[in-house]
């Protein structure tokens, strides 16, 4: 046998040991956690199950399934068939899951999901408030720069004005002098003979 068809076996073989465990909870339900700490974790998804290398179980659960290890999204998508029957194990482990709960237990895991909610909800509050007052601070530093700005521009129109008036005076007073100098340099010339 060659090397890559020994690897395709133990990878094929990984992945059924993972199914049959699946196969096993699904027919008994997902068992407990021997220290206390919940149920057995079981992949949610196609994709967990690829990573599903049983190190977030039980060390009782790893004994008893040493073969069970990660495997590639490749090799399972080379076999159809065992891809669909691990969706349909998980569907079935997650509705007997879900149906096994007593209702004290449902009731008890819907104020959890509620009190999470509402933290959250608060908290996108707080956050909306200081957003809202963020945005007053900016708004009204805008419109003090805006005022500024304003300011600025009227004074600058007002010494435009006054440059503009003693721009025409000078001209004026050019245009003067130069009229007086026209009938001055006569003069100059006679005096100068």
């Amino acid at each position: 046998m060659s090397k890559v068809s020994a690897n395709k076996l133990k990878a094929l073989n990984r992945i059924e040991s993972k199914i049959a465990l699946l196969e096993s909870w699904a027919a008994t339900g997902v068992p407990d956690r021997p220290d206390g700490g919940g149920k057995e974790f079981y992949p949610k998804s196609v994709r967990q199950f690829n990573f599903w290398d049983l190190s977030e179980n039980s060390i009782c659960v790893r004994e008893q399934n040493p073969n069970c290890a990660r495997s590639a999204n490749d090799t399972l998508n080379q076999y159809p068939h065992l891809r669909a029957q691990i969706e349909t194990l998980i569907v079935a482990i997650r509705q007997r899951a879900e149906g096994g709960a007593t209702k004290l237990e449902k009731i008890k895991a819907l104020k959890e999901r509620l009190a999470i909610y509402q933290e959250y909800s608060s908290v996108l509050e707080r956050q909306l408030v200081i957003l809202r007052l963020q945005n007053s601070e900016q708004e009204a530093g805008f419109r003090s720069e805006i005022s500024r700005l304003q300011n600025i521009l009227a004074e600058e129109k007002s010494v435009f004005s006054l440059l503009k008036k003693e721009n025409g005076n000078l001209k004026r007073r050019v245009s003067d002098l130069t009229a007086t100098l026209k009938k001055v340099a006569p003069l100059r010339d006679i005096s100068d003979e």
